[in-house]
């Protein structure tokens, strides 16, 4: 069995803390008008993601008793990178991912069993992102989104009750699934070359052993436009 380290999502997620910080630090010189043709646009983030409805299994335990699992919300990470091939339309990729814990509860029987476990999940999307302009300066941009992509859930656990070990056998482990998404944001420009992006989105999948899931992301960061016509 695989040995969850605490820290080491801790550490991924004050390195992102520390890129926007970072990337405003070495902006200078002139540059254009912001989403311009041909352009590209780099968006490191944090976030925080929120999951939806408990998901559940059954026969979880030897005994056939079925367990619902729930899934703390929790802070999220990542990097967007799209190309502008006009103004109003982009391409965009994204990698993310955050690390959350969860507990699976024992349904259907008299006596209360639970389980702790830790859960990291990452990301690969490709979204098509449509751009409006509410400034007549371009110094706010609106933008709808929509895409698909792969997730990667991880899980970790230990239990000292064995019934509940042997059920968490069938949970620990790693999964990858189709997702799709959709959502929304705000870009605020106050110099030409960068600016304040916020977006939410929420995604779907389907897990294989826990069913239609879903959960919604709202993150923030400071977004770069470089190159263009």
């Amino acid at each position: 069995m695989r040995v969850f380290h605490e820290g080491t999502m801790r550490r991924s997620f004050a390195r992102m803390l520390l890129l926007p910080a970072v990337a405003a630090a070495c902006l200078a010189g002139e540059a254009r008008a912001q989403n311009r043709d041909a352009a590209w646009e780099v968006f490191p983030y944090v976030g925080v993601v929120r999951p939806g409805s408990d998901s559940h299994i059954d026969n979880f335990l030897p005994t056939g008793e079925a367990a619902a699992i729930h899934l703390d919300s929790s802070a999220s990470w990542g990097l967007r990178f799209g190309y502008h091939f006009t103004k109003q339309q982009m391409i965009e990729y994204a990698f993310g991912g955050n690390g959350t814990s969860g507990k699976a509860s024992v349904i259907g029987t008299s006596t209360s069993k639970a389980a702790d476990f830790n859960a990291d999940t990452f990301t690969g999307q490709v979204n098509y992102v449509y751009n409006f302009f509410l400034h007549h300066r371009d110094k706010i941009v609106g933008y709808v989104t929509g895409g698909a992509g792969v997730l990667n859930f991880s899980t970790f656990g230990q239990s000292t009750d064995p019934d509940l070990q042997i059920a968490l056998n069938k949970l620990v482990g790693d999964e990858n699934d189709l997702l799709w998404d959709y959502g929304a944001g705000m870009r605020f420009f106050k110099g030409e070359k960068a600016g304040l992006r916020i977006d939410l989105r929420q995604v779907h999948y389907t897990s294989k052993g826990r069913g239609d899931l879903d959960y919604i992301e709202a993150t923030v960061g400071l977004t770069f436009i470089l190159g263009g016509a």
